[in-house]
C-alpha cells in the first residue's frame, strides 16, 4: 500500500518509470547515499559531487540551474534583449555562501517549474497569485 496521497502517488511512479524503468524497482546503490555536496578542490568549486555512480541526470539537471545561478546571480541571463558582461572566473570559484545560494534558488527554481498547478480558484482561495 502506498504511503503518498493520490495526486502525488501518481507523478512520482511515473518519475520512478522513468529514472529506473519501473515503479516498484528499487533506487541503486549508488543513489541510495548520493548528497547534494561541492566539490572541495580548487577550480572545481562550483560543481557537485557525484558519488559512486549515483543520478546523474537528476544532478545534471541541479548542476546546470546552479551554474545559471552562479554565473547570474542577479537573475539575468534569461533575456536576449541585453548585454551582459560575467566575471567566469568569480563564477567557477564561488565562496561558500555564494554557491550554497546558488544551490538553494535553483532547487527552489526546479520545484517551482514541477508544481502542480492550481485552478486559479483554489489559489484565490489560498491567497496566492498564480505563478507562471
Amino acid at each position: 500500500m502506498s504511503i503518498l496521497c493520490p495526486q502525488v502517488a501518481y507523478p512520482f511512479k511515473s518519475l520512478l518509470c522513468i529514472y529506473l524503468g519501473s515503479a516498484t524497482k528499487p533506487f541503486p546503490n549508488g543513489w541510495l547515499g548520493q548528497s547534494l555536496n561541492f566539490c572541495s578542490k580548487p577550480g572545481l568549486a562550483f560543481g557537485l559531487v557525484q558519488n559512486r555512480g549515483g543520478p546523474c541526470g537528476a544532478l545534471a539537471a541541479i548542476q546546470a540551474f546552479v551554474l545559471r545561478y552562479l554565473i547570474f546571480p542577479g537573475g539575468t541571463g534569461s533575456s536576449t534583449s541585453t548585454t551582459v558582461t560575467v566575471d567566469f572566473g568569480k563564477a567557477m570559484n564561488p565562496s561558500v555562501k555564494q554557491r550554497e545560494n546558488a544551490l538553494v534558488i535553483a532547487l527552489a527554481h526546479i520545484l517551482e517549474q514541477v508544481r502542480p498547478r492550481l485552478a486559479a480558484s483554489e489559489n484565490i482561495k489560498r491567497g496566492a497569485l498564480p505563478m507562471g
